[in-house]
């Protein structure tokens, strides 16, 4: 049992019957042209097989009933040919291409029958028959193989008896024969394993491309899971410092409480300590909110969150008794990552709170204005800056100011702790920043900073 199967696995080239179908199937159209092809070529020495017949017969019976034999292949060859279009699948093809092939075996045998001693056209015959049939045509190996084999026993029975006669002839006819059959029916067989093994390996390559597909289609679906995961993870990091800086914030405020029906002056300063440090908590925890809202949890929309900021403290100190108007020009898509917005927001905390505290002493009405924008380098825009590090990176400017009673001339940028502005430098600073004061019709803060891409 193992012996014969051995032999089927041989014959199916290491193939099982789902490859063989799929690999049948696949080349089921390139099959029918290459054998048309082929066929038709059989067809072409039609005349010459005529004229070597009339030169060995001469115009007789014999001569004309080998005729019509030869026509009558010649027909089933052409309706052949005509039904090979009409063919459902390959099985169908191979059943059809054996008759056929068997059909002109055996009319090749019958005709050389006639004329046993003609050696040299038997040998032209078996040779062009053969190697057409059995290499040329594609079909099943077995059908090709016993279709050679009923070519060569026919073959063999009509040129036997010739041996006695004439032995040397009849023995080379032979040898010819049977080495010509053996080495076609060992190409066709290594034909027929190259087709099956490139097929296979073919197969075997979208196979694993197939698996490296949905591998990566994998890959990319827990890396969206992983960075849902961490969204939500980075997410409710913000919301729980945003709520413990609103914890610090309630508390500072209870503090504060403590020192407000009371009139001594120092009660007075810690309530304004406590006030200012509230505010600055207050102003990163909108940071850490907004931040919460959005969908990106690395950078922060910077314009959503100053108005937020500047409405905060308009609520803080709508107790002043002075009409103020706030004007701001912020940019629309500008955003900053943590390490210069929570400095940047602290910064213009402590200006606009020092407007609020000391521009409109004395006034019944102010303005405030904030501005923020980025100044585009024209250099790296029409591509005259070959410094790719240079063109990286972009200046911005942060503009605070007010048109109330201004900052004293005598008094040095660097010596604001009476206005509450001590924090500013070291922040600018902080940002690698320059900070300008200019002291017309008002106060106006100038601060340049520079942020580079990563």
């Amino acid at each position: 049992m193992s012996v014969v199967g051995d032999i089927q696995k041989r014959l199916k080239f290491g193939l099982s019957t789902d490859q063989e179908d799929r690999f049948r199937q696949a080349n089921f159209g390139k099959d029918i042209a290459h054998a048309r092809i082929f066929i038709i070529l059989i067809l072409l020495p039609f005349v010459a097989i005529l004229v070597n017949d009339y030169g060995f017969f001469g115009p007789t019976r014999m001569f004309y009933g080998i005729l019509a034999l030869r026509l009558v292949i010649v027909a089933y060859t052409i309706l052949f040919l005509k039904s090979l279009r009409g063919l459902p699948d390959y099985l169908s093809y191979d059943r059809a291409e054996f008759y056929w092939g068997l059909s002109l075996a055996l009319a090749h045998i019958m005709a050389n029958s006639t004329r046993p001693e003609n050696f040299f056209a038997h040998t032209i015959a078996i040779v062009v028959a053969i190697s057409i049939t059995v290499i040329a045509i594609p079909n099943r190996f077995t059908n090709q193989f016993i279709t050679a084999i009923v070519y060569v026993v026919g073959q063999t029975l009509i040129i036997a008896p010739n041996i006695w006669t004439s032995p040397l002839a009849s023995f080379t006819v032979l040898l010819n024969m049977f080495i010509a059959t053996a080495v076609v029916i060992i190409f066709s067989w290594l034909l027929h394993f190259w087709r099956r093994r490139e097929f296979l390996t073919q197969e075997e390559i979208e196979e694993a491309r197939a698996k490296i597909e949905m591998q990566l289609t994998e890959l990319k679906q827990a890396e969206k899971t992983m960075a849902k995961i961490d969204n939500a993870r980075q997410k409710e990091i913000h919301h729980r410092i945003k709520n413990n800086l609103q914890i610090i914030s309630s508390l500072l405020d209870l503090a504060a409480e403590k020192f407000n029906n009371r009139e001594c002056i120092q009660d007075y300063e810690v309530i304004k300590i406590f006030k200012e440090s509230r505010d600055r908590v207050i102003s990163m925890a909108f940071i850490h909110e907004e931040l919460y809202k959005g969908e990106g949890f690395e950078t922060l929309k910077f314009s959503p969150y100053i108005k937020k900021l500047a409405e905060n403290l308009f609520q803080t100190y709508k107790l002043i008794d002075t009409d103020i108007s706030l004007s701001m020009d912020v940019e629309e898509d500008i955003f900053f990552n943590m390490d210069i917005a929570v400095p940047l927001g602290i910064i213009v905390n402590e200006l606009v709170s020092n407007s609020f505290k000391h521009a409109f002493k004395g006034r019944d009405t102010g303005e405030i204005r904030i501005k923020l924008y980025r100044e585009e380098n024209s250099e790296c825009i029409n591509g005259l800056n070959n410094n790719k590090e240079a063109c990286k990176s972009t200046d911005f400017v942060l503009v605070a100011s007010d048109n109330g009673v201004g900052i004293p001339e005598s008094l040095d940028i660097e010596d604001l702790e009476s206005l509450g502005l001590q924090l500013v430098v070291p922040l600018v600073d902080q940002l690698d920043g320059e900070l300008e004061l200019k002291r017309e019709n008002g106060t106006e803060f100038i601060i340049k900073f520079t942020v580079t891409d990563k």
